[in-house]
């Protein structure tokens, strides 16, 4: 075997190499992927001075790689995905001076880089993503031009030689969890093409970002810390997609010269409530590319040849008034490339004539509207049927680019498509369905589900009453359904539990839904999980499963509750939430046991019953400097002690009720 060139062991079940694999002087390719039983390699690996390539990808029992993995001197491309046991690289990974590519993507163990790292003079892509342990990153390097960081959970800052990157193109910083600013020279990057700031908490873009004029990509939907996007936006002329749905809570200002962007031909804004501007005509030109939306009705007044193939956002309506499935295979939906948002409903806002003759099935109509490959959101709503097209059954082979997808008012529907494996799937909104009794594992499609999942909407679904979050088991792993989510919306589903848990989110919103938190709360079995931040609960009745529901979510800094029964049957255990920053009761009883909470800083009490052991527990609040108790009819104190009371509660709280 001395003059083997290339070797394919993936998928193997080999356990360990042979000791003289450096035997193969000749060997250019080695292909070790899904060799999860591999644990080491043998240290003559590293005298291959003709390997180039080299594949370790799901290789999860490695650990480390030999101290003197560098001396693979000719190695220009380095897989070492998926190897979720490596906790660290050997120092010597600097003198591969040839190395062209490095994918570290999902080494969820990984915590660091060595500075050797700024040796790799060559590297031209770089992937950390999914490395959720990494916290920082050596200085880098001028030659990358794609640097993917996606899901690093624990990243908070970048080194300020990104900024000397001259050839960048390609920089993904989504779901960057802690990172909350970049560097003032950012807009440096001149020749930078794709930018995906989505998910971040970054709270404000540099003003050089307007300088960024080859960038043709920009995402920073999401990003609900980020109010301010300064600079003249105007300069990037060669922008063509502009993604900046759900930013700043709903409140932002229109980016200023935005008019000026000759090129944007995408403007998403979903969830954009207020918006401020300066020039009368970028809000003109926001509204007009943001809103526009080509339609096409089952009615007889349009025909589909009127619809232009350039058309990149369409609605198709009146699907329960179709006679003849001719009419919508001619619109030829999966041909249409530029196609990038897509609403189809079951009726619509045609007018029409009578009509004469039998109608359609909607589920064949819909069997005949498959997309594009390239859709990137979908939303079906209103339609009658009980099952979904074939497309939507193996729906990650057909839409693989799907990231928002809605199912609403499909009152007949009893079961859910398989989503879970839908690889860039962000946003899910499910509501009015309600056949639907359980959620299955099924549900999703496959291991691994819901990878970038970040927002759920569940809302009105009156006799949903099991959700089952346990995926699958791999050993002794379960895998739960939805890992890495931000926001968790839960509306009018009085009868759902999940089962075994609650799924984890940074923000929780529960409204008349009375049995949810109910399920237990999910412990971080995994590295990946967020912990929970944000409670909000809205008109529920909490019963004491719920409130021990409640006090697990150890990591909760911010917990509003209005309108709900049952808060003051809280006893001592409150002072398990360790985490409170802040409070907020509002027409509900207030817990008996307030004054355990001693981390907390800032409490709101409004219309709310208020008496001498609320005051008396208030008091006991040390950390506490921000106070508002509103009350329209507050209790009379009348003994000398209460009236002390009241004094010392006079001095702490500072500003009085203007309600």
């Amino acid at each position: 075997l001395q003059n083997l060139q290339a070797l394919k062991l993936s998928g193997s079940l080999i356990g360990a190499l042979p000791h003289d694999m450096g035997s193969l002087e000749k060997l250019r390719y080695l292909n070790l992927s899904g060799c999860s039983n591999l644990l080491v390699l043998p240290e003559s690996l590293c005298s291959l001075g003709n390997l180039q390539y080299l594949d370790m990808s799901n290789c999860s029992a490695i650990k480390e790689l030999p101290p003197h993995f560098g001396n693979l001197f000719s190695l220009s491309t380095l897989d070492l995905s998926s190897c979720c046991d490596l906790t660290k690289l050997p120092e010597s990974l600097g003198s591969l001076q040839k190395l062209r590519v490095l994918d570290l993507s999902n080494c969820w163990k990984l915590d660091a880089l060595s500075d050797s790292f700024a040796k790799l003079d060559h590297l031209k892509g770089l992937n950390l993503s999914c490395c959720y342990e990494l916290k920082e990153l050596p200085e880098l390097f001028g030659n990358l031009e794609t640097l993917d960081l996606s899901d690093c959970h624990k990243l908070q800052k970048l080194p300020e030689s990104i900024s000397g990157l001259q050839n960048l193109k390609v920089l993904i910083l989504s779901d960057c969890w802690e990172l909350t600013v970049l560097p003032e020279s950012f807009g440096n990057l001149k020749q930078l093409q794709y930018l995906d700031l989505s998910s971040s908490q970054i709270s404000a873009l540099p003003e050089s970002v307007s300088e960024l004029v080859n960038l043709e990509y920009m995402n920073i939907s999401w990003c609900t810390d980020l109010h301010e996007l300064p600079g003249n936006y105007g300069n990037l002329v060669k922008l063509e997609e502009l993604n900046m749905s759900y930013i700043g809570d709903g409140n932002v200002n229109i980016p200023k010269g935005i008019a000026e962007m000759s090129n944007l031909k995408i403007l998403l804004a979903d969830g954009l409530i207020n918006w401020s501007w300066e020039n009368e005509e970028d809000i003109v030109f926001f509204n007009a590319l943001s809103s526009s939306r080509s339609s096409f009705f089952f009615t007889g007044e349009n025909k589909p040849s009127d619809l232009s193939i350039k058309d990149n956002t369409l609605q198709v309506g009146d699907l329960g008034r179709v006679q003849n499935l001719a009419e919508v295979e001619e619109l030829q939906l999966w041909k249409r490339r530029q196609l990038h948002s897509l609403m189809v409903s079951g009726h619509g806002y045609g007018t029409g004539t009578e009509l004469a003759q039998e109608l359609v099935p909607q589920e064949a109509v819909l069997e005949k509207l498959q997309p594009p490959r390239t859709l990137e959101r979908f939303e079906l709503l209103g339609c009658t049927i009980s099952t979904f097209p074939s497309w939507m059954t193996d729906i990650a082979s057909f839409l693989p680019n799907l990231a928002h997808l809605e199912l609403r008012h499909l009152e007949t529907c009893g079961c859910l498509p398989p989503l879970g494996q839908l690889p860039k799937l962000h946003m899910l909104v499910i509501s009015d369905m309600p056949h639907i009794k359980e959620v299955n594992q099924e549900f999703s499609g496959g291991a691994r589900p819901f990878q970038k999942l970040r927002n759920i909407v569940i809302k009105n679904m009156p006799n949903l009453e099991k959700w089952h979050t346990d995926a699958t088991v791999s050993g002794n792993d379960v895998e739960f359904m939805f890992p890495v989510l931000h926001h968790l919306k839960i509306h009018k589903c009085p009868k759902l539990r999940f089962q075994p848990f609650l799924p984890r989110s940074v923000s929780l919103e529960i409204y008349r839904s009375n049995q949810v938190l109910s399920s237990g709360v999910q412990s971080n079995g995994h590295l990946y999980y967020m912990p929970t931040i944000r409670v909000l609960i809205d008109s529920c009745t909490l019963s004491s499963d719920g409130l021990i529901g409640l006090q697990s979510l150890t990591s909760l800094k911010f917990l509003g509750v209005r309108h709900c029964i049952g808060l003051d049957n809280w006893r001592d255990s409150i002072d398990m939430l360790t985490s409170l920053k802040s409070l907020d009761i509002a027409m509900s009883n207030v817990p008996e046991c307030l004054g355990g909470v001693t981390s907390l800083e800032c409490l709101k009490i409004r219309n709310c019953p208020v008496n001498y052991n609320t005051l008396e527990q208030v008091l006991h609040l040390t950390a506490l400097v921000d106070l508002s108790i509103c009350c329209s009819q507050p209790t009379k104190l009348v003994n000398e002690q209460e009236g002390q009371l009241v004094d010392e509660y006079a001095i702490l709280s500072r500003e009085s009720c203007k309600s």
